[in-house]
């Protein structure tokens, strides 16, 4: 078994801060597209939080990140899983570098009965400064965020 795993990120631990704090070990390997995949929020039991739905056609900007097996407790114990994030192995498209490939990494999302609803403003922000250090593309973030609002 390998000490090493990737691990696909696509909402606030995209932020580099936050990611330094909960893993400082983890470095960021690629971008990449989760392919039939959009962002949503939906409510955990403390907030309302970034998670993926599948949908043909659509694709969400992830963060492939190379975490030690310490740091996949840590993200465990910090997801809340598995009583509020699940994750799965998850196969994504790389972008720049090596465009087209692909690779798998473990991805936590919570699961789709999960009501929608809002984030608050303060994990928007934290979301939206890692969107902006890889360069992503936030009008889908927006869109989901809408969604949500139209949801409650």
């Amino acid at each position: 078994m390998s000490d090493c795993v990737y691990y696909v990120a696509y909402g606030s631990n995209l932020n580099i801060a936050q990611m330094d704090e909960r893993c400082p070990g983890a470095q960021p390997v690629c971008t990449a597209k989760l392919e039939d995949y959009e962002l949503v929020f939906r409510n955990s039991r403390t907030n309302c939080f970034l998670s993926v739905d599948p949908k043909q056609g659509s694709s969400v900007d992830v963060v492939v990140r190379k975490i030690t097996r310490e740091d996949e407790e840590e993200l465990d114990r910090r997801e809340g899983y598995p009583r509020c994030y699940q994750k799965k192995d998850q196969e994504v498209v790389l972008t720049g570098e090596g465009e087209g490939e692909t690779m798998t990494g473990v991805m936590y999302y919570l699961p789709q009965d999960r009501q929608m609803g809002p984030c608050s403003e303060k994990y928007l922000n934290r979301v939206l400064a890692g969107y902006e250090h890889f360069g992503f593309d936030p009008a889908p973030l927006y869109e989901a965020y809408d969604r949500a609002c139209a949801a409650v």
